[in-house]
C-alpha cells in the first residue's frame, strides 16, 4: 500500500494553538472541539488498566491520547532504554507504566502534564476544548527534541527486534513527475503521524483504509512549474505526485481528517472506514492494530474515547470508566473512528 504526503495542498487549513506562548507546530488538517464525559468515577472489576480523572472537565483530548500510546511496546521499551538519561522520558514511562498497572481508583495527568509545561515552558490550555491530534503532535515533537540532545544508543541496541530509534518516526518518499516531459524529482521528509483526507465521493458513505491509502498516495496537481521543460517553453503544465514509505515506523499513528470546508462552512465527514486488526503495508511489513481513538459528536462539539489492547484483552478507556469489550466493537467504530494507532510486527513474533 502507498502513503501520503502530510504536507498536500488539500491540507490547506491549519490547526488553532492549544497552547500559550510561541507556535509550537503547525499541522494541516480542520479543528475538532470536544467536550468533557459526564465526570463518572466508575472502573469495572478486574480491569487490567486504569481510568483517568477529567480533572479540567475538558481533559478527553489528552486523556484519550494517553491511553493509546500506552498500549505501544515499543514506545514503553524506547523510553525505558532511554529514562535514565532524560527526566521527561522517565516521567512518562512511570505514567505509562501506572496506567498499565491494573484496576484501581483512576489516576491523574496532572503531575506528567505539569513537568511537560515546565520543559517545553508553554501552558496547555486546557480549560478549552481541544483536538486530541494536535496533543499527540506536540506531545511527540518535545520526545523527538528530548531525543536529539542525548548521545546516540550503540548501533547494536535493538528494541523488540528493531534499531534503537523513535519508534514513531518514518521516512516518505515523494516523486513528482510532469506530465508533458516525464521528468522526475524526489523528495524525502520526515514523518510521525498520516494524514488521510477522504475522497469526496466517498463522502457518508463507505471506504476501506486500503482505499484511503491508495487515494492519498496519488495526486494529480494542475498549473505546475516543471524544472526541465518550463524554462523553454514558459507554459505550466500538469505533474503526478506519488507518495511511498522509504522507511516505515514501527509505530504507524494515522489521522483521518474527518472535518472539512464546504459552502456552509465547517462539517464534519461522516465516512465510515473499515479498518483491520492487521494488515500488510507495502507488501512487506506486518502491522497489528494496538488502540484507536474515537470522535463522538459533530464538527463543532463532542467526545473522545480510546479503546486499547493490553495483553490479550481490548478495553474501553473514557476518563475514568473502564469496560471491557470484544474485538467485533472495536472494529465496528466505523464513522467515529478518528485515529488509528498500528504497531509493526517483531521480528521475534517471526520466530
Amino acid at each position: 500500500m502507498s502513503a501520503v504526503n502530510p504536507l498536500s495542498a488539500r491540507r490547506s487549513k491549519e490547526y488553532n494553538r492549544i497552547f500559550k506562548g510561541a507556535a509550537v507546530l503547525t499541522t494541516f488538517a480542520a479543528l475538532y472541539l470536544v467536550t468533557s464525559s459526564n465526570g463518572s468515577t466508575t472502573v469495572k472489576a478486574k480491569a487490567s488498566i486504569k481510568g483517568l480523572y477529567n480533572s479540567s472537565g475538558n481533559d478527553c483530548f489528552l486523556n484519550s491520547v494517553l491511553q493509546a500510546l500506552a498500549s505501544q511496546s515499543s514506545l514503553t521499551e524506547f523510553l525505558q532504554l532511554r529514562a535514565s538519561s532524560s527526566t521527561l522520558y522517565a516521567a512518562l514511562l512511570d505514567f505509562l507504566k501506572s496506567l498499565n498497572s491494573g484496576s484501581s481508583k483512576p489516576i491523574s495527568a496532572n503531575y506528567f502534564l505539569n513537568l511537560l509545561e515546565r520543559i517545553t515552558n508553554k501552558v496547555i490550555l486546557r480549560s478549552l476544548q481541544q483536538d486530541a491530534h494536535e496533543f499527540l503532535q506536540y506531545l511527540l515533537e518535545i520526545i523527538e527534541s528530548q531525543n536529539l540532545s542525548l548521545p546516540s544508543p550503540p548501533s547494536s541496541v535493538r528494541i523488540l527486534g528493531f534499531p534503537a530509534q523513535l519508534p514513531f518516526i518514518g521516512i516518505i518518499l515523494q516523486t513528482v513527475q510532469c506530465s508533458s516531459c516525464s521528468a522526475k524529482t524526489s523528495t524525502v521528509f520526515k514523518n510521525t503521524t498520516l494524514q488521510l483526507s477522504f475522497p469526496y465521493a466517498h463522502n457518508a458513505s463507505s471506504i476501506t483504509l486500503s482505499q484511503l491509502f491508495a487515494s492519498n498516495g496519488f495526486e494529480q496537481i494542475d498549473d505546475y512549474k516543471c524544472d526541465t521543460c518550463y524554462p523553454h517553453t514558459k507554459k505550466t503544465t500538469s505533474c503526478f505526485r506519488f507518495v511511498q514509505w522509504k522507511r516505515p515506523p514501527t509505530l504507524l499513528q494515522i489521522q483521518l481528517e474527518r472535518s472539512c470546508y464546504t459552502s456552509l462552512g465547517l462539517s464534519r465527514n461522516n465516512t465510515a472506514v473499515r479498518y483491520e486488526k492487521s494488515f500488510l503495508l507495502q507488501n512487506r511489513y506486518r502491522y497489528h492494530l494496538r488502540s484507536l481513538i474515537t470522535h463522538h459528536g459533530g464538527a463543532n462539539s463532542g467526545h473522545y474515547i480510546c479503546y486499547r489492547k493490553k495483553d490479550n484483552s481490548w478495553w474501553s478507556a473514557n476518563d475514568t470508566i473502564i469496560s471491557k469489550c470484544s474485538i467485533e466493537k472495536v472494529l465496528d467504530q466505523h464513522r467515529q473512528v478518528f485515529m488509528l494507532f498500528y504497531e509493526m510486527e517483531s521480528p521475534f513474533e517471526l520466530d
